[in-house]
């Protein structure tokens, strides 16, 4: 397909997810309104209690979405928002209190005080402690004193492995994998 007016009307399987990629101004809003209206008419996976979760990069998308749905349809059903907001509403406030102290039980920070809209920025007393227990438990990772019979260090292995890791959907769960078979062979020597 070359153009958003390519696509169909409706997709036929209105029960999975998908992006829509275009250029400013080629109906991508549009076309995102009659396929959500569509959904929330006709999926038989959605119950009351679930919603629709409906995703933009860009907190105007996800303004100009919701103008454009309501006069359709009750935004009640959906979850309108950019991926950020998105994470912080799903991911990050209900699970926060899970992060809120390090292993010392010292406090990360004040959870109630958590809005989305201010960025925590840790002291560097507290960065410091976090690399300090880190590095304690993880030493051998970033080694530079040891390197095997090709002149790598551990730091350099670490690296390498890190570079080429790559996040991937397995069905519903969530997967790391190193893109290439041969890393599976690096040896860390012991510390």
């Amino acid at each position: 397909m070359d153009t958003i007016k390519e696509l169909p009307k409706v997709l036929s399987d209105i029960n999975v997810p998908f992006k829509i990629s275009a250029g400013p101004g080629a109906g991508k809003t549009t076309w995102l309104v009659e396929h959500v209206k569509n959904v929330l008419e006709n999926s038989d996976k959605l119950n009351k209690t679930q919603k629709v979760a409906c995703i933009t990069y860009t907190r105007i998308g996800a303004d100009t979405v919701n103008k454009k749905i309501k006069n359709f349809t009750d935004t009640n059903r959906l979850d309108i928002g950019t991926i950020h907001s998105f994470l912080y509403r799903n991911v990050i406030k209900p699970f926060v209190y899970l992060i809120e102290e390090d292993s010392d039980k010292n406090k990360l920070f004040n959870i109630h005080e958590l809005t989305g809209h201010v960025e925590h920025r840790p002291s560097y007393d507290r960065i410091s402690s976090w690399i300090h227990s880190i590095g304690s438990r993880y030493s051998y990772l970033y080694d530079q004193k040891k390197s095997d019979e090709n002149g790598q260090t551990n730091l350099d292995k670490t690296r390498t492995i890190l570079k080429n890791f790559e996040w991937q959907f397995s069905g519903n769960k969530l997967e790391g994998k190193l893109s290439k078979v041969y890393f599976s062979d690096l040896r860390f020597p012991s510390m």
